[in-house]
């Protein structure tokens, strides 16, 4: 005879057996998520990349993060929506970490900061701030801007062009996480990790106007835009994530160039 625990096992086989997508979000929609994708449920060392990982280590996340995805895309509920976001600024995180997304990215916030600073500039990314901090107009100006993005990111490597094109929504979240970057002195989310990576930027930008290598060049007190540039690394670099040498040292220059000049004292009358 079946007891009342194999009862209750067998009801809930037969639930799980009937669900559709359909259903609004509850209980069984819930557990059936929770039931077959549960060797996908989020858990920071799942979706965390170990120490100096190799490119099995980063294989073996992208095939975690593609079977999460499509797993959890069959429920279209709040609660499931919800983890599937934790997984994907996980999986974005990785991604965006390895070389040829890094340098895409890197190349993206060059391009869009010298556009703006250049009044002539014809571009896309012209009279568009698309590195505005406030959320509001940041979100706008993305969400307007997908065309110019994506035209950049036909110039970038193949694996970081296959990655904006064809991994779901991967611009949409981009858009959100520019649209809502919090400085945090670590990177454990998307946003804190593009942050350093406007950063880096900022530092190549200036850092390219010296012809010698691991130099920096001495700004003309007189050059607005010089002087915006270092307000910008100062700020950005205090902020990053990153604890990178280079930066610091882009800062420390900036900050000696246009740190107010000490009034000379005369010297007194006898």
């Amino acid at each position: 005879m079946l007891n009342i625990q194999s009862l209750l096992k067998l009801f809930l086989l037969v639930q799980l057996a009937t669900l559709v997508q359909s259903e609004k979000c509850g209980f069984w929609i819930n557990l059936k998520s929770s039931y077959e994708c549960k060797e996908y449920m989020y858990e920071e060392s799942r979706y965390k990349l170990p120490e100096n990982a190799t490119e099995k280590d980063f294989n073996h996340l992208d095939g975690l993060c593609q079977d999460a995805i499509t797993c959890f895309s069959q429920y279209d509920c709040d609660e499931v929506q919800r983890e599937k976001n934790r997984i994907n600024a996980a999986c974005d995180l990785v991604y965006y970490q390895q070389s040829p997304q890094r340098e895409c990215l890197i190349d993206f916030f060059k391009e869009a900061y010298i556009a703006e600073l250049d009044s002539m500039d014809t571009s896309c990314f012209w009279r568009y701030s698309v590195l505005d901090n406030r959320p509001a107009r940041s979100s706008k100006e993305f969400k307007s801007r997908k065309y110019c993005f994506m035209k950049h990111v036909e110039t970038c490597h193949l694996e970081a062009q296959d990655y904006f094109n064809t991994y779901p929504e991967s611009y949409k979240r981009f858009s959100r996480y520019m649209a809502n970057r919090v400085a945090k002195k670590n990177c454990t989310d998307p946003q804190s990790l593009l942050n350093s990576f406007h950063c880096s930027a900022l530092v190549e930008l200036f850092q390219s106007w010296s012809p010698e290598v691991d130099s920096f060049p001495e700004p003309d007190r007189n050059n607005v835009l010089s002087r915006k540039i270092c307000r910008d690394i100062e700020k950005c670099v205090a902020t990053s994530c990153v604890e990178n040498e280079n930066e610091k040292k882009a800062a420390m220059v900036c900050k000696e160039i246009w740190k107010p000049k000490q009034k000379k004292t005369q010297p007194k009358r006898k």
